[in-house]
């Protein structure tokens, strides 16, 4: 009788590991700090990570490395400039070429 109980034990825990991991799927964690803005889903819904609209929109407020191209006719000054001072201030601007969205640093130029 003892080892019919033993077996029952063990059985026991590999449930209750098995429910401890499917715990750790309820838990939605952000992949980066920052605010979180409008949901796109309620509490109670069913969410997938194949889903591909997401469950929010998180606004990072740490630097962003970005990549862009440089017009062709201007690539020789930046990199002069480059080559001379180092970092190089940029302006972002937006994609009517006057609204002014903010200021970065050029920290780098590939080929």
């Amino acid at each position: 009788m003892t080892r019919q109980y033993a077996g029952t034990i063990k059985a026991d825990r590999g449930s209750a590991e098995n429910l401890r991991v499917e715990l750790g799927y309820c838990d939605i964690v952000a992949p980066m700090d920052g605010r979180i803005g409008l949901l796109s889903v309620d509490a109670g819904n069913y969410v997938a990570t194949s889903d591909t609209t997401g469950i929010a929109t998180i606004t990072t407020e740490a630097a962003t490395d970005i990549v862009y191209a440089v017009p062709e006719d201007r690539i020789g000054e930046v990199v002069d400039a480059f080559r001379a001072r180092g970092t190089l201030p940029v302006e972002i601007l937006a994609r009517d070429k006057t609204t002014l969205l903010d200021y970065a640093t050029l920290r780098s130029i590939d080929n």
